[in-house]
């Protein structure tokens, strides 16, 4: 075993020192999942280095991202203290890579005790998807890693008959649950194992034991959190979404397979496994069912990443084992020398995508502005994208700038958006990029009137960042004090049958000091609202073909707005909620199905003794005849805020459902709020 052990560890010092090459010729920001696992690393690092344990415990990411299981992103919280971070954080990956090689030494070691064990931990670990995931800040590589060393413990467990082993695989399974949520999806067969295990008494106890311990390390961070998990998981697991159905999408990780680990790697699984069933090997069956369950779990669900399925590919090379030493030997000869050239690899550039002095020179004219800096960034490019903004901000310490795509609120709000020409991203995202370009290149349109260039910068790719700043206006934009828009489109709004009433002019500011707007015929998101009235101090509004243009609100206080059932079932409905009951009559009662989960619930739709502000608060909810702890379920407390909005100073804190809260550049003040004769309305 020495010599065994002694090949693998020259193995993994030689990925060591691959690696270092590679961190000191990468300067590029991190791509667009990449930075936003930075900046959640980095926000773990800030509040460990303040002593906010709290922080790190309740911390949720904005936007539709799910939140992360903690372990990972604290490992890559300590890159902070290297000056170039997002290369450092690699290192966390090489740990990772080691655990994933040992893992795949340990298990084969079990069945084959001689040269293949190595063999098989370097084939696995050169394979182009492995080395992808090593040199890139994502948490799969980890996942893959901890999913191995969970079926190592499983056999350890010898069909949980052993109680030490037993133990370990609760203590990994705990493991593997703070990493990711999608551990399990990989630990079918474990199921299957623990089911069987059930049957004896003292197996029976073993399982308990191994459940008690994976719930009691692996679940409170869910449970405080749970109903936003499922939420956003949901939005994540629909992006790019192709059925498995359509086509021949089932098969997409089938076609990828060969680029991603080789003809020769996968021919030798694929014969290992034959003989291996043939042999009646002890164990076969159980690293066969890590593969295949995995593939088929993940086949299923529409949004397909190859990175998705690499934690359930390991067993392939255990498989493999199972031909001959010399053919696994030629493999993994073939794959280390592919691994060396790294032909897998988007080679390392000391490329400046200028994301730091944009972000610095933002900082700078924005100084004595409001507390809060909206920016638009119009481009989703690999390396220059809205993430790649929030994490570079953060990290610098500016963290008062909200970064935002086009479709986020009205873009045009932001008194700084970052334009880049030439190519602005994939073509399945650029569609709201380019509409926003047109806005820009039209010398007669209303950006032209209310932003001026600020400043320029080359790119790498050939193109230039510019960053706009509003205008400081000296006249007001209309003659007249009222207007009438027959239609103001702008997202997420849509306002047909407006009238806009506006106030004195104030040419030191460059700002009306109050705008009336009323109409009988908006919709936000495809939600129909009614009598909306509303207040707009230190507004800019600029003309425009519909009528005008809405630039700058300095204060937002909705004076009336009412949403009837009708309207939220069509709106629960289009966003794929089928609702079977909906009623409005002193609280909000609802009863419906989310993906065929029977849910129901209901709100208090009340104004706040103090505030005299609207607060919806949970009183119950149910997954079928099962009542949720909302005690538990919210962080609050029992019966605690789903809405409620608090404002400080020159911003709003809008804090939606179970704690995840949305900042507003802008206050916001609203009035009670009740739900009666089938509608919810706010005055």
């Amino acid at each position: 075993m020495r010599r065994s052990a002694s090949s693998l560890a020259l193995f993994l010092a030689w990925q060591a020192w691959k690696l270092h090459a590679f961190i000191a010729a990468e300067v590029r920001p991190p791509a667009w999942d990449q930075a936003n696992h930075m900046q959640v690393a980095w926000k773990y690092f800030s509040a460990i280095s303040a002593g906010n344990w709290g922080d790190v415990w309740f911390y949720t990411p904005n936007g539709t991202m799910p939140p992360f299981p903690p372990l990972y992103h604290l490992g890559l919280a300590l890159a902070y203290f290297s000056t170039n971070p997002a290369s450092a954080a690699l290192w966390l990956n090489w740990f990772y890579l080691c655990l994933l090689a040992v893992s795949i030494f340990a298990i084969v070691w079990r069945f084959r005790r001689d040269a293949t064990a190595p063999l098989a931990a370097i084939l696995i670990c050169c394979t182009p998807l492995i080395q992808g995931l090593l040199h890139t800040q994502l948490v799969d590589l980890a996942l893959t890693a901890v999913v191995a060393l969970a079926y190592w413990a499983l056999l350890r467990t010898e069909g949980f008959q052993s109680r030490g082993g037993s133990l370990a695989f609760g203590a990994v399974f705990a493991l593997g649950l703070m990493h990711k949520w999608s551990f399990f999806t990989y630990m079918f067969p474990a199921f299957f194992v623990a089911g069987q295990a059930l049957r004896g008494r003292k197996t029976r106890r073993n399982v308990l034991l191994a459940a008690g311990v994976a719930a009691l390390f692996g679940l409170p961070w869910y449970l405080v959190r749970l109903p936003l998990v499922v939420v956003r998981l949901t939005q994540a697991t629909n992006d790019f979404v192709v059925p498995f159905w359509r086509g021949a999408a089932f098969f997409q990780y089938a076609r990828w397979l060969p680029a991603e680990l080789g003809w020769v790697f996968l021919i030798l699984a694929g014969v290992g496994a034959w003989r291996w069933r043939k042999n009646g090997s002890r164990g076969a069956g159980l690293i066969s069912l890590w593969v295949l369950s995995s593939y088929l779990f993940w086949a299923l669900i529409p949004n397909r990443q190859m990175r998705f399925l690499a934690p359930g590919l390991p067993g392939l090379a255990v498989l493999a084992t199972e031909t001959s030493a010399p053919a696994i030997g030629v493999a993994a000869a073939y794959a280390f020398v592919s691994a060396s050239r790294g032909r897998s690899l988007d080679a390392p550039a000391r490329e400046d995508w200028k994301l730091a002095e944009i972000v610095d020179a933002i900082a700078t004219q924005a100084r004595g502005g409001p507390s809060l800096i909206a920016v638009t960034v119009i481009a989703n490019d690999e390396r220059f994208n809205k993430l790649g903004f929030i994490w570079t901000a953060d990290a610098r310490g500016l963290d008062n700038m909200q970064f935002r795509g086009v479709h986020d609120i009205p873009w045009e709000l932001s008194p700084f958006i970052i334009w880049k020409t030439g190519r602005l991203g994939p073509e399945v995202v650029v569609a709201d990029f380019l509409n926003a370009q047109a806005e820009i290149a039209n010398p007669h349109g209303w950006f032209q009137k209310a932003f001026e260039e600020r400043g320029r910068w080359p790119l790498p790719d050939g193109s230039s960042a510019v960053l706009f700043g509003r205008k400081h206006l000296l006249k007001p934009p209309f003659v007249t004090s009222r207007v009438h828009l027959p239609l103001y489109s702008s997202l997420p709004f849509e306002i047909s049958r407006a009238d806009i009433a506006f106030g004195r002019w104030d040419a030191k500011r460059g700002t009306y000091r109050r705008a009336s707007i009323s109409s009988s015929g908006v919709r936000f998101k495809g939600v129909e609202i009614g009598d909306f009235r509303i207040d707009l101090d230190d507004a800019v509004l600029v003309p425009d073909r519909d009528g005008a243009r809405l630039l700058r609100i300095g204060k937002v206080t909705i004076k009336d707005a009412r949403v009837g059932a009708a309207a939220a079932n069509a709106f629960l409905t289009r966003a794929g909620i089928r609702v079977k009951s909906l009623a409005m009559d002193g609280t909000i009662r609802a009863v419906v199905s989310v993906k065929g989960l029977p849910v129901s619930g209901e709100l208090s739709a009340a104004t706040g003794d103090a505030t005299r502000r609207c607060r919806l608060s949970l009183i119950s909810a149910a997954v079928g005849p099962l009542p949720l702890p909302t005690g538990i379920l919210l962080r609050y407390g029992a019966n605690g805020p789903l809405f409620d909005v608090k404002t400080v100073g020159d911003r709003t804190a809008l804090r939606t459902i179970f704690g995840l809260t949305r900042t507003l550049p802008f206050p916001v003040e609203l009035g009670g709020c009740s739900a009666q004769d089938g509608e919810f309305r706010i005055f």
